[in-house]
């Protein structure tokens, strides 16, 4: 028999996860239905099912999260009450990763309606108690919802009153390099904060509400540098996961707000530069280029005072041109005849020296066209000659070509020695 769907009095889970369409859609129905109707036993049932089995717990958490801020003022303040208290217990005896970052997910979208109002005292006292208690998966636990609100917590007003706490919290977890959850957590939770509160400062028209979001992104600019220590930490310990997802989150940092990275910058310079032409994987030596690139685009005038950028940039993506999938049987056995398959995936060295043409295309429209020419052209040097590899003929003619359209009067003057050597 097909699971009965939800009456007017009870939530049948087994009926909104049933593969049949016609059974789930009928359950779907009456679960927005019944929402409507009656709120305080939708959001009651919801909570209850958080104590059931995996599949249910999923989909409660994921049912929450998308309709419990819109039912909470339909229901007494009794029962809302309990519903916040019931999720905060489910989430402490959650055991399973995957499932308590869901309900983070739901409990932090959640707080953005209360906490920052101190509607919620009980959701303080939990990421506070979980914070200090020394028990890593509940301490993840409070920095990922801390997360979850960062578009509320990052007005001015709010950031006011829990700005400096929560950031005091997440830097202390940052120095937490014997639980790694809890420091990337924390890492991803400023970048949040962040990136967020940059967002913010774009958005306001006033000038006085422009201020005070400025404010606020300046008040976070001093983690940057912790930040930094824990892609250290990484690269000390040799951890490449690691590092690629901390570059990713300083990259997220750099793209909402580069303008931080000004008095850090001969650091991140130097350091990006070392690891995107170290013999690391090549997605977390793209990453490290790529971060370099998001600050180039985004401030390039701040680069711009730093005279050794655009060379530096090029000693990364020169080299990453030239690494090319060295067995060209690969082309002569492709369809069709010229060797371009749109269906073909590319071999890992082709999607770097792909990125790095891309990127050089990128530089030139970010800083001076023909002021990155002049110092393409030395680094080309004995690289189109005959005694060079095929991979480095290439990448030079290729950079050539990439350039020409950004630094046509400064390539100029070159191109007859260029052409012969080419030609040789």
């Amino acid at each position: 028999h097909k699971p009965t769907p939800m009456t007017t009095h009870t939530l049948a889970f087994e009926s909104l996860l049933d593969p049949s369409n016609e059974v789930r859609k009928a359950a779907e129905a009456a679960f927005h239905a019944l929402r409507e109707s009656e709120p305080a036993l939708v959001c009651t049932q919801l909570v209850a099912g958080l104590a059931h089995g995996p599949q249910v717990r999923q989909l409660c958490a994921v049912l929450l999260r998308r309709y419990l801020p819109a039912m909470g003022p339909q229901i007494s303040r009794e029962m809302w009450e309990a519903v916040k208290a019931g999720l905060l217990q489910a989430l402490a005896a959650e055991p399973d990763a995957a499932q308590r970052r869901k309900l983070c997910d739901a409990v932090g979208r959640l707080g953005a309606e209360f906490y920052v109002d101190g509607n919620w005292p009980e959701l303080a006292q939990f990421i506070s108690g979980a914070c200090t208690a020394g028990e890593p998966a509940a301490h993840e636990a409070a920095i990922t919802i801390v997360a979850h609100m960062a578009p509320a917590l990052v007005e001015p007003d709010a950031w006011a009153q829990h700005g400096g706490p929560l950031t005091g919290m997440l830097v202390a977890a940052l120095d937490n390099f014997a639980q790694p959850a809890v420091q990337g957590a924390a890492l991803s939770a400023l970048a949040t904060l962040l990136r967020n509160a940059a967002e913010a400062s774009e958005a306001n028209k006033g000038k006085d509400e422009v201020r005070k979001a400025k404010a606020v992104v300046a008040s976070m600019a001093h983690v940057l540098g912790k930040m930094l220590g824990v892609l250290e930490g990484a690269v000390n310990a040799g951890e490449a996961g690691r590092m690629l997802g901390v570059v990713q989150d300083i990259s997220d940092v750099a793209g909402a707000a580069p303008r931080l990275f000004k008095m850090l910058l001969p650091q991140v310079l130097e350091g990006m530069a070392a690891l995107a032409t170290s013999p690391l994987a090549a997605d977390v030596r793209v990453a490290c280029a790529e971060l370099l690139m998001t600050l180039a685009e985004g401030a390039p005038k701040m680069v711009a005072k730093l005279p050794q950028y655009g060379g530096r940039v090029l000693s990364v993506l020169v080299p990453m041109m030239v690494n090319l999938n060295p067995d060209a049987s690969d082309w002569e056995e492709a369809e069709p005849d010229d060797g371009l398959d749109a269906d073909d995936e590319e071999d890992e060295a082709d999607r770097e020296s792909s990125y790095a043409k891309e990127g050089l295309d990128r530089l030139c429209e970010a800083m001076d066209g023909e002021a990155i020419v002049e110092l393409l052209l030395p680094q080309l040097q004995g690289m189109l000659g005959p005694q060079a590899s095929w991979q480095q003929r290439h990448a030079s003619l290729v950079a050539i070509a990439q350039v020409a359209e950004h630094g046509g009067p400064k390539l100029e003057p070159h191109l007859p020695a260029l052409m012969n050597l080419a030609a040789a």
